[in-house]
């Protein structure tokens, strides 16, 4: 769920200054995701980049990507530093990488870049992840967090703090229903694969120049498991960027066994997921995107 800061610039200044660098130059706003605060600012000849999050984990989980994976063909920001500005809000600082993200490119720089994002993301399946332990989302020591790929898939229908049924009172409870057991059908066709993936890739985590990809951000959801779960296209209809290359894997990736049912089962947890935070966020709107591209989903299921 969605629990964004939304501390003053005056503030977060103050916290660059205090923190990092009394020099550091006026924080500029930057893109946000949906559950943190972004900024960058100058410092001595060299550029980086603030962040503000309820949690530190994900910022600690940028730091371990950038030491154990981060490479010429894989750019990863470095962490300079994670703090608490106080109990309810953690930071990061971070070297600022070139580049616009995908998300803010036109749609002949989408079509140049396919290629390229195709070639990162199959350096994030490369990595080497054999000294590390467990499936699906790791810590910042980089243990998964599961025992099998499954139990990850899974576990959406067993959050933490479940509120199940809450979401079924704002929600389509039928759809959740067919929604439940199709994924937990279509979970046999998904092997226990366990590469590294980075489990939020695309749009706005992925800095380009127009020619190449300079950067991979935010590695908050990054995970051990099937490689074919960075191929989701759920959001391809709401993003022009998400389906020019959900359009670009589907040719070039039909011959992985099951591709479809492990791309669906995948895009319908993802659908899962959605209606289970957007119910609770009380976000209406996308809340009523979401079931309609999850109902259409389902029907394109039907006949695989």
């Amino acid at each position: 769920m969605s629990n964004k800061p939304t501390l003053s610039i005056e503030t977060l200044q103050d916290v660059v200054r205090s923190r990092f660098s009394a020099d550091a130059g006026p924080l500029q706003q930057l893109t946000e995701g949906e559950e943190s605060q972004a900024f960058w600012f100058r410092d001595g000849g060299g550029e980086f980049v603030l962040r503000v999050h309820a949690s530190p984990d994900g910022f600690w989980k940028d730091a371990y990507a950038h030491a154990h994976f981060g490479s010429h063909d894989l750019p990863i920001p470095e962490v300079l530093e994670v703090g608490q500005i106080d109990p309810a809000h953690a930071f990061c600082v971070s070297r600022k990488l070139p580049g616009v993200t995908l998300q803010d490119c036109s749609d002949k720089a989408i079509d140049r870049l396919l290629g390229p994002t195709d070639n990162v993301l199959r350096s994030i399946h490369d990595c080497d992840v054999s000294d590390t332990t467990g499936y699906g989302n790791f810590d910042a020591s980089g243990a998964g967090m599961f025992p099998t790929w499954r139990a990850f898939l899974l576990s959406v229908l067993t959050p933490k703090d479940d509120q199940w049924p809450l979401v079924r009172e704002r929600s389509d409870p039928r759809l959740i229903d067919d929604l439940i057991h199709t994924v937990e059908r279509l979970t046999a066709n998904c092997p226990e694969e366990r590469r590294l993936i980075h489990a939020d890739f695309g749009s706005n985590n992925v800095l380009t120049d127009g020619q190449s990809i300079t950067g991979v951000l935010d590695w908050e959801e990054a995970a051990y498991g099937d490689p074919v779960f960075d191929l989701r296209g759920f959001w391809s209809p709401w993003l022009t960027c998400v389906r020019k290359q959900t359009e670009y894997w589907d040719k070039i990736a039909f011959a992985i066994p099951n591709y479809r049912e492990r791309k669906l089962c995948y895009d319908l947890w993802t659908g899962l997921t959605e209606i289970y935070e957007n119910a609770l966020d009380g976000g209406t709107e996308t809340l009523r995107w979401v079931e309609r591209r999850s109902r259409e989903l389902l029907e394109e299921g039907r006949v695989i």
